[in-house]
């Protein structure tokens, strides 16, 4: 009797949340018990020995199918599950452990504006906090419209201001005074011109290439990802058919229509464009390095025009998606505003769709994956093809 109570207790101890069966474990032991005591004092309520025999032998073998059942239920509850060949809809939210800061630059073109800030509001953000900044450059005379639209607007995915100029500074000043990242190095900065539109899947894809490029020990010259994906180098005019299976690609230029910058080697930018890079119409001229288009834009107005030269200069590069059907993550309707626009039809792309990236997951493949940055294939400014990431020219210069 004291050897089947010590049982019960060795039982019921992982087993106290599987009422059910041991319940019925209880029963079958008590009986057992009831059994055993009537033939060791002799009670004779169950008549002769051998069928008091016969009654306990049939009460073990019940309790050891109680005992079966609850190890089945055991390895149920801590074994591995089948996966499902259906998604779950509402997959478990992953652990934030970085910070996309979003900045939105706007002046005059509310109608580009309001249809950038409906692709930012209906993204997935994976249950992430995304805090994102409005600068409004004052406008002569002031424009009332937009104004009295960014009244009305609320940002439902985290903290949101709205930095409103107090005199005229152009698109080059607001995005170099924007961001200045601190010694956080868990936090990225994403720029927004006010003709760009977001595809529902961006910040997915910013998520799954921070978490393999941005994770542990960054490369110090990876600068970013980019959200655009370009069919035509406006640089070189070359058409961008490039052979990378899918992948996403390196190349040193910068991206101005969707791209989320590291903390770390903006900074370094901006120390430079402060220090010295300002003084100077920045011309990116190197050995072998054909004329690129670059060289002649206004230095008043375009800021990656210095971005590209310290690019080449130092070795530095970005991350590019490569989706199919030449859709991007980000596309700029071209609206007329300080630069010249070029030819729509070689840069306005269409969007990476729900659906389009649910039919590619559903066959096994996944068009926002992130490989290690040390298998994709890189390209220079120029777009000539160096191998990896350590064939970019000036890749080994210090800065």
């Amino acid at each position: 009797f004291c050897t089947l109570l010590a049982g019960w207790v060795g039982w019921l101890g992982p087993m106290k949340r599987s009422k059910g069966p041991v319940i019925a474990l209880l029963a079958a032991s008590f009986i057992v018990s009831l059994i055993l005591l009537n033939t060791v004092f002799g009670g004779g309520a169950r008549g002769s020995e051998e069928t008091a025999r016969k009654e306990l032998e049939d009460a073990l073998d019940e309790l050891q199918e109680v005992k079966k059942e609850l190890k089945a239920l055991k390895k149920a509850k801590g074994g591995k599950q089948k996966k499902s060949k259906t998604p779950d809809p509402t997959p478990p939210v992953q652990r934030q452990n970085y910070t996309v800061q979003v900045h939105v630059f706007t002046y005059n073109r509310l109608k580009g504006l309001k249809r950038l800030w409906k692709s930012l509001v209906g993204a997935d953000y994976l249950g992430h906090t995304v805090p994102l900044t409005i600068f409004f450059d004052k406008k002569e005379p002031p424009r009332d419209d937009t104004e009295n639209w960014l009244k009305t607007v609320k940002w439902p995915h985290g903290p949101f201001r709205i930095h409103r100029r107090e005199q005229n500074t152009g698109l080059k000043k607001s995005i170099l005074e924007a961001w200045y990242p601190t010694a956080d190095e868990s936090t990225f900065g994403v720029f927004f011109e006010d003709d760009i539109e977001a595809s529902p899947l961006w910040y997915k894809w910013v998520d799954n290439a921070l978490r393999t490029y941005a994770q542990g020990e960054r490369n110090p010259k990876l600068l970013g990802v980019s959200l655009y994906r370009p069919i035509h180098d406006e640089l070189t005019s070359k058409n961008m058919d490039l052979q990378t299976n899918g992948d996403p690609f390196i190349l040193q230029q910068p991206c101005s229509w969707g791209a989320v910058y590291f903390p770390r080697p903006w900074q370094r930018f901006r120390d430079w464009y402060i220090e010295k890079g300002h003084e100077t119409d920045p011309v990116t001229k190197g050995h072998g390095l054909p004329f690129l288009s670059s060289n002649t834009w206004s230095a008043k107005s375009s800021w990656k025009k210095y971005l590209i030269k310290y690019m080449y200069e130092n070795g530095l590069f970005m991350v590019y998606p490569n989706t199919p059907e030449k859709t991007v993550l980000a596309t700029n309707h071209l609206m007329k505003g300080e630069h010249p626009t070029p030819k729509r039809e070689l840069f306005e792309l269409p969007l990476l769709t729900q659906e389009a990236y649910d039919d590619s997951v559903g066959s096994g493949t996944d068009l926002l994956r992130a490989p290690p940055l040390a298998s994709l294939k890189a390209y220079d400014v120029a777009v000539r093809d160096v191998g990896t990431y350590k064939g970019m020219p000036n890749y080994d210069t210090e800065f």
